[in-house]
């Protein structure tokens, strides 16, 4: 099967389905084939469509009391004084009603995002492919991301309410998941959550998939792909310890 909003795929070339499989059975072959015949509506109305109903079904299991009483504590540490009933109609509403949206958005932002910076610094290297390529064979290795998230959801299903904190620790894919949250700094659960497993496998494929869409060497593929990364650790890592220091 094709993307149908992409024309008429070359003779030879597996449809959008075969390269979901073949990212995580045969990748080099699989960007290769990106390369020469870009297709995205399939990876990316998938994530999107996944992002939406993973969150819904989070959302009706976050356990908002503990948020609430989390609300309140923090305000009480600044010298504020706030109620139950102030604030838990408004965080009820925006949990249940608001932040299930987020996730396709910041899915549709990242997908075009995260490859145009790659194109960019590839194109100062003097070694830039196609944009769409790009951004074709990195959204087909977020499937790997997409794995994840289906896994973590098995693990939440038998659990009636989630504290948000515990989401990143349910699959224990990541360093994070080991660290007591109450004793270790936010700045440092950031860092070391963002030590996962499901998140190196992206890197490798993402360096391998930038070597093949783009005329880059491995060496310079991992720089662009593994200097983003960092960037967004640590960016990740400033924003924990701000909302840590302002009580959030």
């Amino acid at each position: 099967m094709q993307d149908a909003a992409e024309g008429p795929r070359p003779e030879g070339e597996p449809g959008a389905f075969s390269r979901l499989l073949g990212v995580f059975f045969s990748p080099a072959s699989t960007f290769e084939s990106i390369a020469r015949k870009p297709t995205i509506a399939v990876p990316i109305v998938l994530m999107a469509v996944w992002a939406l109903a993973g969150g819904l079904f989070v959302a009706q299991r976050l356990d908002v009391d503990a948020m609430v009483q989390k609300q309140i504590a923090a305000a009480e540490k600044q010298g504020q004084t706030v109620s139950e009933d102030q604030i838990k109609p408004r965080m009820e509403f925006f949990i249940k009603k608001v932040s299930p949206f987020f996730g396709p958005v910041y899915w549709i932002v990242v997908v075009f995002l995260v490859p145009g910076i790659y194109h960019g610094l590839s194109a100062l290297l003097g070694k830039s492919g196609k944009y769409m390529a790009v951004v074709s064979a990195y959204a087909y290795v977020q499937m790997v991301q997409l794995l994840k998230s289906l896994l973590t959801v098995v693990i939440a299903l038998p659990r009636s309410a989630i504290d948000p904190e515990d989401m990143t620790r349910l699959l224990r894919s990541n360093v994070g998941a080991f660290v007591d949250p109450e004793t270790t700094p936010a700045a440092l659960r950031a860092v070391l959550g963002s030590l996962d497993v499901f998140d190196f496998w992206c890197l490798a494929l993402g360096i391998l998939a930038l070597t093949r869409v783009t005329r880059l060497r491995a060496g310079a593929a991992a720089g662009v792909v593994l200097g983003v990364w960092v960037v967004y650790v640590l960016g990740a890592a400033g924003l924990a310890a701000l909302g840590s220091a302002f009580g959030a």
